[in-house]
């Protein structure tokens, strides 16, 4: 059997090499410093693209998806930069349940927020939703990596 002609301590050599490798991302997630660009600086752009909707500009909203696409652009770059690796959030796991908590919670306070401004015509609630999603989405932020890391370390 192909089996039996297995060299079973450069499989288990392999396997420690990964983990160790694992481990390594981990850490690098967890201290690279990246929350500020990426968690700070994407709360900064969901309160500028949900905030710019109480503007109730045209010319308002398409500048404020302008910048928020070039500012995401720019936090995902040093994402990149300073942890080397990009994570999808559609991952399997825990970090998946993760972004559909987020998903969940940012539906609820959208659907709140623009009945209240555009319904009961409350000015300026879609800027209060875009204050609390951008402060709820740093946190989230650090969850997820705080999630992610785990996994990395437990070999999930």
């Amino acid at each position: 059997m192909e089996s039996n002609d297995v060299d079973r301590d450069a499989a288990a050599a392999q396997l420690a090499a990964l983990q160790a490798d694992r481990a390594a991302l981990a850490d690098r997630l967890e201290h690279s410093g990246v929350w500020w660009p990426w968690d700070v600086g994407l709360g900064v752009w969901v309160f500028l693209l949900f905030g710019a909707q109480s503007l109730r500009g045209t010319w308002a909203a398409v500048v404020t998806v302008v910048l928020t696409v070039v500012g995401v652009w720019g936090a995902r770059f040093a994402f990149r930069r300073t942890t080397g690796t990009w994570i999808s959030g559609w991952r399997r796991g825990r970090t998946q349940r993760v972004v559909w908590s987020w998903v969940a919670f940012v539906l609820v306070v959208f659907v709140t927020a623009s009945f209240a401004e555009h319904e009961v015509g409350l000015r300026g609630a879609m800027a209060v939703a875009g204050a609390v999603l951008g402060v709820a989405l740093a946190a989230v932020n650090r969850w997820w990596v705080r999630v992610y890391a785990v996994e990395l370390r437990s070999g999930v």
